[in-house]
């Protein structure tokens, strides 16, 4: 049996999943809350700068095509401001190129999932247990597999 990516954590972990899709943000939603973890969700890029401002997260997952305002500028406004200042954002898109990732780094994103390339959720999994297990302010690029830049 594989042990839970929560396990060993001193609370579960608080993760903001910022995704437009319905059915994509419902199956990550339900398949992390049933991995243990403390799961919010919402649609669209403004209504995570807004959550941000009165919630602490240990991981935002962002979208970065949303309606609203899009996950590149809602990371901006969230490391403008300070907000979750110690908390990670990982891009989330289908669209994993090169301009992509330098526009991601560019506003503060700490890395870039691809989805719908066929990655299983145990990869992401994992890759979500490692990022929480790292600190932030000790993250040298590339120590997290499955996110690229």
């Amino acid at each position: 049996m594989t042990p839970s990516p929560t396990s060993g954590l001193p609370k579960p972990p608080n993760i903001l999943v910022a995704e437009d899709h319905e059915l994509s943000r419902e199956t990550l939603c339900e398949s992390l809350f049933e991995m243990g973890f403390n799961v919010l969700a919402v649609p669209d890029g403004l209504q995570a700068v807004e959550i941000s401002r009165s919630e602490t997260f240990d991981l935002i997952l962002m979208d970065l095509q949303m309606p609203v305002m899009d996950g590149i500028s809602s990371t901006r406004v969230i490391r403008a401001w300070g907000l979750n200042s110690q908390t990670w954002i990982v891009a989330l898109t289908a669209n994993d190129t090169a301009d992509y990732r330098q526009s991601c780094r560019q506003a503060g994103f700490d890395g870039l999932i691809a989805k719908g390339t066929g990655t299983q959720f145990d990869s992401l999994f994992e890759t979500i247990q490692t990022i929480l297990r790292t600190p932030r302010d000790s993250y040298c690029d590339g120590h997290i597999p499955a996110i690229r830049w």
